[in-house]
Parts: C-alpha cells; sequence; structure tokens
C-alpha cells in the first residue's frame, strides 16, 4: 500500500535534537484532508511528475494516474495533452472539462510544489468558480446605479441652478431693480407688440413723481427710493404690471 511519510526536524538551541516522523496511506490521506477553496467546494490533486501518480486526489474514491484523465472530455479550446506534458514538465497551466457525473464545466489549475518535483491542482466547478463573479458584478451594478443616480441628481441640482440664475438675469434685463416694474428694455422689445394689437386705439400714462430731488437732498436718496417703490407700488396695484414701465 502506497505511504507517504514525512519528517520535520526539531530544533533547540540552534540544533536539530529530534525528528518528528508521520506516516500516513494515501488513500487515507485523500480521505481526511479538506480543500477549504471556495466554500469547501473545490477539489485538491497531488501529482508526482516523474511517474503521473496520484498521491492526492479528495474527488475521487481511489487514486489513480495521470494517464486515467485522458478519457475526460475537455472544453472546446482547451487540449488534454497540454495538460498533460505541463504536469511532467513541472509547468503551470489550466484546463477545462466537462465532468462526467456532473455534465458541468470543471476548471482545473495546476503549478508545480517545492517538494519531489510534485505537483498540486485544484478544481472547481464552473458555477461555483464565477459565483464570485456574479457578487461582483451586483456589487459593479450597485456602484454604477449609485454612480448614475448621483450624476442625475447632479444634473438636475446644475439645471435647476442654471434656471434660477437665467431667470434672474432675465429678471435683470426685464426689470427696475428698484421698483420691480418693467424697464426701458422691456418697453423697446414690447413696443411692435402694441403696434400688431391695438391697431383701433392706444393710450399711453406718463406719470412724473415730484419732490423727488429735494426729499433726496433733505432726507437722503434711501428715503427717495423708498417713494419711488411706494409710488410704483400703487400704480401696479392699479394698472396691469405687464404694461406698466
Amino acid at each position: 500500500e502506497p505511504v507517504i511519510r514525512n519528517f520535520v526536524p526539531v530544533i533547540k538551541d540552534g540544533k536539530i535534537q529530534a525528528m518528528l516522523y508521520c506516516a500516513i496511506s494515501l488513500e487515507k490521506m485523500s480521505q481526511n484532508i479538506e480543500c477549504h477553496a471556495y466554500d469547501n467546494k473545490a477539489s485538491l490533486y497531488i501529482a508526482d511528475s516523474k511517474t503521473g501518480d496520484f498521491l492526492m486526489d479528495t474527488w475521487h474514491k481511489k487514486l489513480g494516474n495521470v494517464e486515467d484523465t485522458s478519457n475526460l472530455q475537455a472544453k472546446k479550446g482547451y487540449s488534454h495533452e497540454k495538460m498533460k506534458q505541463d504536469l511532467y514538465n513541472g509547468k503551470s497551466g489550466y484546463c477545462v472539462f466537462v465532468s462526467e457525473t456532473t455534465g458541468d464545466n470543471l476548471y482545473f489549475y495546476y503549478k508545480p510544489m517545492s517538494i519531489n518535483k510534485w505537483m498540486i491542482g485544484i478544481s472547481v466547478p464552473e458555477n461555483i468558480a464565477f459565483e464570485r463573479i456574479k457578487t461582483i458584478n451586483k456589487i459593479l451594478i450597485f456602484f454604477i446605479a449609485t454612480e448614475i443616480i448621483l450624476l442625475t441628481a447632479y444634473f438636475i441640482y446644475i439645471l435647476k441652478i442654471t434656471r434660477k440664475e437665467l431667470a434672474e438675469k432675465q429678471k435683470m434685463a426685464e426689470r427696475d431693480s428698484l421698483t420691480g416694474l418693467l424697464n426701458r428694455n422691456s418697453y423697446e422689445w414690447n413696443i411692435h407688440i402694441y403696434a400688431a394689437s391695438c391697431k383701433n386705439n392706444l393710450t399711453c400714462i406718463y406719470i412724473d413723481v415730484n419732490g423727488l430731488h429735494e426729499l433726496n437732498n433733505t432726507k437722503g436718496h434711501a428715503a427717495g427710493d423708498k417713494m419711488l417703490q411706494t409710488v410704483a407700488d400703487s400704480i401696479h396695484s392699479r394698472f396691469n404690471d405687464r404694461d406698466v414701465y
């Protein structure tokens, strides 16, 4: 019966005092070793590159040889012969097989070990291998959706600010900043409307504020501004704001 033996030196004060020795059959070792990769859903293999014999196989019940894998169907685009040559030559690589038992694709990765020219490999079903990618995709979708929402909110905010600024500038261009009434610019823009809509008759009322100059000199310009605002409010209350300039 094939047995693997392992020796580890016991060192004290820089000197080897003893050798710790362990022996276990290969069959039992494969049954008692757990592969924790991919949440214990992966299988672990160790093969001797000199003979091709498997020293560990947590997937199958019995150990075999690399040549026994010739009956496995490799996925299109992958070479079974290349995998065997890599194992014999101690080269890293990977191959994808179609499982005989489940029908799923099995991803098999292998690399050389630093012990006795052995090769270590791990196989995992395709749905398990890409399970983490699905989680990553969900995270990416979440970040993309969040970014879109933030960009949309920022765009709406900028649009709102821009509209507000345009409205303020439009107001400054059309209305007097002190009284809020339409200014000369608006008068010149709208004068053609009256010519087109008031063909039969049109009345224009001119209002002058008396004593503004004297009020500015005696009470100050703030009082004069207040006087203009009061007059403007009075006019606004009696006439259509759309036609007061």
